[in-house]
């Protein structure tokens, strides 16, 4: 009788502990919201980096990727140029709504090329991201990019679902996106030259970019 008792003491606890958390959760969940935006808290902080104009997309596109929010702008440093592309996403039932650049980019007449995954430190925070080359006639670009879950990073879809799981389990928090950096090269540059290009910009950047999408 002790026993079946101790028993069902611990269920009852366990079931309430569950209702807890659900209520904080969802609590927590309901009034967060960004208190400014990235324009306005990481542009400014990446001083060696000139941000140009905003490049807006149309309402065909942003409806298409379900975008709660994006930007889409070039950058430039000295004659170092590239484009930065992010498409964020509130909530994690919009995993999957970027779409995946080795099926976009075909899409668009693109022939891809030097697929690879890459993981590299930008301060303190490690990034796994994923880097290919696109060309269409003589114009050719390095892509490197990656899927932001909260404050964890991944070449595809499948570890940010995992990573949202955990985070909003942790954390109660939902945060997800797509980030892109297009470094253009040929001519000017060798693509060797543009990959450098690229990851310095990504170390300087995610820093800032991680604190903001975590506070």
């Amino acid at each position: 009788m002790g026993s079946f008792s101790r028993r069902k003491i611990i269920i009852l606890m366990s079931c309430l502990l569950l209702a807890a958390y659900g209520v904080h959760y969802h609590s927590t969940a309901s009034v967060y919201q960004r208190d400014s935006n990235l324009e306005e808290r990481v542009f400014p902080l990446l001083k060696s980096w000139e941000a140009h104009e905003n490049l807006p997309l149309g309402d065909t596109i942003i409806k298409a990727l379900e975008l709660d929010d994006y930007v889409n702008r070039n950058f430039s440093h000295g004659q170092d140029a590239l484009s930065l592309y992010i498409g964020f996403y509130a909530t994690q039932k919009k995993v999957g709504a970027a779409h995946s650049p080795l099926v976009c980019f075909p899409g668009q007449g693109w022939n891809l090329s030097d697929f690879s995954e890459l993981r590299i430190q930008a301060g303190a925070d490690t990034l796994n991201l994923a880097s290919m080359v696109i060309g269409k006639g003589e114009e050719q670009q390095l892509v490197l990019y990656w899927f932001q879950a909260y404050d964890q990073t991944s070449p595809g879809t499948f570890m940010q679902k995992v990573y949202l799981l955990r985070a909003k389990f942790l954390h109660a928090r939902e945060d997800n996106a797509f980030v892109r950096v297009m470094v253009p090269f040929g001519r000017e540059r060798t693509q060797e030259e543009a990959k450098k290009i690229g990851l310095q910009f990504i170390r300087d950047f995610y820093p800032v970019f991680n604190k903001y999408v975590t506070e």
